[in-house]
């Protein structure tokens, strides 16, 4: 006995089988996952002339990290009250800003891929360097480090007010965000990571992360008790062979129907 199946040609049935076949015989792309190795956070406000000084105008700030011997790739959140000129180094390397991140407040986020650079494990000098601006009262920095990244950045951006949209161009990504504002409280976006949230000198900042973030625009929102001067930023960090997002269509009627 044989079965026939019968078709309206306008089911959305045929559209539908046919783009589950064209998928099956696309080549299996195993995207390997981001690992979170280690972290480091604080608020660092200026203290020149009092009893332990912190003098961030004139003496590059420096904390020790260690990456871990595994990391690929270490990636900064930095705030700052003042400081409109700012470089970051680790291990003596130069961390390379992401663009369309930095306004205000809000310094952005920076990123270091580890491979080439030497590093190979164990704890080494994380410097941030303010000293070109006349007046820094104080910082605020966050910091990851991954494995199981691919090189580079895939995407940033910044705008003001409590949140930011950002296209996350893959599968299984890693997104810093980080905020810049002169008063209120802040609190990390939902699902998000907390790294750092306070006074950085008379103003706030704040910056967290989120892992396996989905493919496509995706939009992030921190809260507050008072807005005032808000900037919120983004960069997104892809794993090594991260399949690209999928984006589901459909066909009009008859697309595909044979006369």
């Amino acid at each position: 006995m044989t079965t026939t199946l019968i078709m309206s040609p306008h089911s959305d049935l045929v559209p539908r089988i046919l783009l589950a076949i064209m998928l099956a015989a696309l080549p299996f792309r195993s995207a390997a996952e981001i690992a979170i190795l280690n972290e480091i956070s604080d608020r660092i406000p200026d203290t020149a002339g009092q009893g332990n000084p912190v003098d961030l105008e004139n003496t590059p700030y420096t904390v020790s990290f260690d990456a871990g011997v595994a990391a690929d790739k270490l990636i900064v959140a930095l705030s700052s009250e003042g400081g409109e000129s700012a470089t970051i180094s680790y291990d003596g390397v130069s961390l390379t800003p992401v663009a369309n991140t930095a306004t205000g407040r809000n310094r952005g986020i920076w990123y270091l891929d580890l491979a080439g650079t030497g590093y190979s494990g164990g704890t080494a000098d994380l410097t941030f360097d303010l000293t070109a601006n006349p007046a820094v009262n104080g910082i605020g920095f966050g910091v990851v480090s991954l494995s199981g990244s691919a090189p580079g950045v895939a995407a940033g951006a910044v705008a003001s007010g409590l949140t930011v949209s950002v296209d996350v161009p893959g599968v299984g990504g890693f997104v810093v965000t980080n905020h810049g504002a002169n008063s209120g409280t802040l609190t990390a976006p939902i699902g998000h990571t907390p790294l750092y949230s306070g006074d950085i000198g008379s103003a706030l900042g704040a910056a967290s992360y989120a892992h396996f973030v989905a493919a496509g625009l995706q939009t992030f929102a921190y809260a507050t008790t008072s807005e005032s001067a808000n900037v919120t930023s983004a960069g997104v960090f892809l794993p090594q062979n991260a399949a690209p997002g999928l984006i589901a269509t459909n066909p009009v009627d008859d697309a595909l129907n044979v006369a």
